[in-house]
């Protein structure tokens, strides 16, 4: 029996379509296992590129397997190249290193025009401190990807080590709106800085962008436990709203309160799933018919 390959255009006309450049983490609710449903509920074809596969998230778990795909997504970059892929979005997460980042930044360069957003999420910190493996080099390189994008979302040391802060200070009010003026400074027009914990006990996010005079702040109480995937369901739910077509505060407030549900959910479910986030457990907020 001989198969025909489909020769029809590669636009979808009833879907947004959003690539996901992230880590395949196969245990541990995180990265694109959280990405791709959420964007599914969205309403979103979600294209996955992994950065790296592991049989865990580094997270609490003893010397997981990890084996980098630079070399994979080279070939696979190719490949859309030859056909002609097109995006309506490009979301990037965790990138192993500087070599991947400069390879995003050529699909940043071959899979998006004018109407293409372009999402962030530069992940190489949390705690005042570099993830293992990425160095100050790592850092200055992540700058000029965030320059490249439409929209970044740095948690408070990413933010940090973005602008030359101190990632070990106590940041109030006054400091988090600095880190914004600076972070905007980087080139992307949009800025939403995740995990914005307060002296007085809450945490929330701070979005800003070029027209605004004053941040959009959503805060609730401080939830003293590192739960993971928190910021790959924010910003995946992020994207997934900016595609539906919601103006970008109410994207911001959509993907706040998907996060939250999904980590109260988790919550309630300690001890027994301490791995990684609940994220199905929002996920009605952000079906399109259900809204």
């Amino acid at each position: 029996m001989t198969y025909t390959p489909c020769q029809g255009p590669l636009e979808n006309a009833t879907q947004k379509r959003v690539l996901v450049i992230n880590d395949l983490s196969c245990f541990g609710k995180c990265s694109l296992i959280v990405s791709l449903p959420v964007l599914a509920a969205c309403g979103v074809e979600a294209v996955p590129l992994p950065t790296a596969i592991l049989s865990t998230h580094t997270g609490g778990f003893p010397s997981p397997y990890i084996s980098s795909m630079t070399a994979a997504m080279q070939g696979i970059f190719a490949h859309w190249r030859a056909i002609g892929l097109r995006f309506d979005a490009i979301y990037s997460g965790y990138l192993c290193g500087e070599e991947q980042i400069a390879l995003v930044e050529h699909i940043f360069d071959e899979f998006s025009d004018e109407h293409t957003l372009l999402v962030v999420d530069p992940v190489m910190g949390d705690g005042g401190k570099l993830y293992s493996g990425f160095d100050a080099a790592y850092a200055a390189r992540m700058r000029h990807l965030c320059a490249r994008a439409h929209i970044i979302t740095p948690n408070l040391t990413e933010a940090a080590l973005l602008t030359g802060h101190d990632a070990h200070a106590v940041i109030d009010a006054p400091a988090q709106y600095a880190l914004l003026h600076d972070l905007l400074a980087l080139g992307a027009p949009a800025v939403i800085l995740t995990g914005a914990t307060r002296p007085d006990g809450t945490v929330g996010y701070l979005y800003t962008d070029r027209d605004r005079t004053e941040p959009l702040e959503i805060r609730h109480d401080y939830i003293d436990k590192m739960l993971h995937g928190c910021g790959d369901a924010f910003a995946s739910a992020l994207c997934g709203a900016l595609m539906q077509g919601r103006a970008t505060e109410d994207a911001v407030r959509l993907a706040s309160d998907y996060t939250l549900a999904c980590i109260r959910a988790t919550l309630a479910d300690a001890p027994a799933h301490w791995y990684g986030l609940k994220f199905e457990a929002g996920m009605s907020l952000l079906v399109p018919e259900q809204r």
